[in-house]
């Protein structure tokens, strides 16, 4: 889906930022 990341990330729903943010937590340990 390119047209996905063409779009800015404002328009990315919260809960993805959140499940990055999980993830990135989890990478670090």
């Amino acid at each position: 889906m390119p047209e996905k990341k063409e779009a800015p990330k404002a328009e990315v729903p919260e809960w993805v930022l959140t499940f990055g943010d999980l993830m990135s937590l989890l990478l670090c340990f």
